[in-house]
């Protein structure tokens, strides 16, 4: 077995062993980012509804490319804009949840070959508030993992790599390969990280130099 997908086996058994032994009655517990669902969608129209019509079209999302990536799971009557109710509604799936952690791992390529030393950095939604946190993680040897930074993360919390269910920014960027603005400062990229959003193979960023 490849050394990557070995990596991902043994921290999904991880997970699997911590959920099962009742590690989330620790004390050490990681609970969902304390995000009110309904104050969560007014600062989002109020930061992004431009035209005060009420909706959240395709074009004042780009502004916002974490909640761009959830339109299709957030728009409930299948309009093609986003509700205040229905941002409320998507947000508090996973705020109001059980899950206070998930393990993501993810690969990146660049005109379809591994790109490592790639670096991605995930910011959270600033409609979200300060109780949402970000990462900073590095894809090397076909692998990574998105993690919280040291500081982020509770007394107790098992050490492996984990992420808060959240919808962030999603910035790559590398130290000597040339990549498009829309994956960094003019990202298009945006991730939902929720139980229901992020399978077992992870996340793939498949990125393109043209």
């Amino acid at each position: 077995m490849p050394q990557s997908a070995s990596r991902l086996v043994a921290v999904s058994l991880l997970v699997t062993l911590c959920v099962a032994a009742g590690c989330n009655r620790s004390p050490g517990r990681m609970a969902p980012p304390e995000v009110d669902p309904a104050d969560a969608a007014a600062a989002a129209f109020e930061q992004l509804d431009k035209n005060s019509d009420g909706q959240l079209d395709d074009a004042e999302l780009k502004a916002a490319p974490a909640l761009a990536s959830a339109k299709t799971r957030y728009d409930g009557d299948s309009s093609g804009t986003l509700s205040a109710a229905e941002i409320e509604s998507g947000i508090r799936r996973w705020a109001e949840g059980q899950l206070g952690a998930v393990s993501v791992p993810f690969t990146i390529t660049l005109d379809g070959r591994p790109l490592d030393d790639a670096q991605v950095r995930l910011i959270p939604a600033p409609f979200l508030g300060e109780a949402s946190k970000g990462a900073v993680s590095e894809y090397r040897r076909g692998s990574g993992f998105l993690a919280l930074p040291p500081e982020d993360r509770p007394a107790g919390a098992p050490n492996i790599p984990l992420m808060m269910p959240g919808l962030y920014r999603v910035e790559i960027t590398h130290p000597s390969a040339k990549i498009p603005a829309r994956y960094n400062t003019a990202t298009t990229l945006g991730i939902e990280i929720a139980q229901d959003t992020i399978s077992a193979g992870g996340v793939t960023w498949a990125l393109t130099s043209k």
